[in-house]
């Protein structure tokens, strides 16, 4: 039945696991000509342009599949676009847009991956104390999440915040060898010579050996 647009659909989802990219969009696109409410076609569509860089097109997809049907995953994709294309104002309303979905629609409440989207969005707009805001709140969600506290700490430490950047970093239970470490490195981004050399003379103190902190 060449009419199948499930058909057309799970042949176009296998070639983009194969990342057979350029076979995938064109069953894609077949199979949204036999149905163009597929949303998970239109979805997976703009997954396959964003692989490819093709942002505006994937935009494009995922604003398609949001007419059909509103969801969290879909706002967070589009924020993940917007933030892989640099624009991060629109990352930023996308991934907080995903949160808002989520709460309403999902019993565990917003996800992990999006509190991130949104903390690196506002980060790198240059908006560092939303970004702590995004992040401390996704906490209450995640208490003991090493990745969104090394990310706060991170942001703390841009920020100026040394203290409170040590303290977060102390939570994730790493030694403070690594702690020093992260924390020199963020300093170094920021142009901040004397801090970095400060935090890698304190790790060196709790293991002399690391030759990352020697490097």
């Amino acid at each position: 039945d060449p009419g199948l647009a499930r058909g057309h659909y799970n042949i176009a989802t296998a070639n983009l696991h194969l990342r057979r990219l350029a076979q995938a969009i064109a069953s894609f696109e077949r199979a949204l000509e036999i149905d163009p409410l597929m949303m998970e076609a239109w979805n997976n569509l703009g997954n396959t342009y964003k692989e490819l860089g093709r942002f505006e097109e994937a935009v494009d997809a995922y604003r398609r599949a949001l007419i059909v049907t509103p969801s969290g995953s879909i706002y967070h994709n589009l924020g993940s676009t917007f933030l892989a294309a640099c624009r991060y104002d629109s990352a930023s309303n996308y991934f907080d847009k995903a949160l808002r979905q989520q709460r309403q629609t999902e019993s565990d409440g917003a996800g992990r991956e999006t509190y991130i989207g949104l903390a690196r969005s506002l980060r790198r707009g240059q908006r560092l104390p939303e970004s702590v805001q995004t992040l401390t709140k996704a906490l209450q969600d995640y208490p003991l999440d090493v990745g969104l506290l090394e990310l706060l700490a991170q942001t703390q430490a841009a920020l100026g915040q040394h203290g409170q950047a040590l303290a977060t970093y102390g939570r994730t239970g790493k030694p403070m060898a690594e702690i020093h470490l992260r924390l020199g490195q963020v300093a170094l981004r920021r142009a901040d010579s004397k801090l970095a050399e400060r935090h890698f003379e304190q790790g060196l103190l709790t293991n002399p050996d690391d030759p990352r902190l020697h490097n």
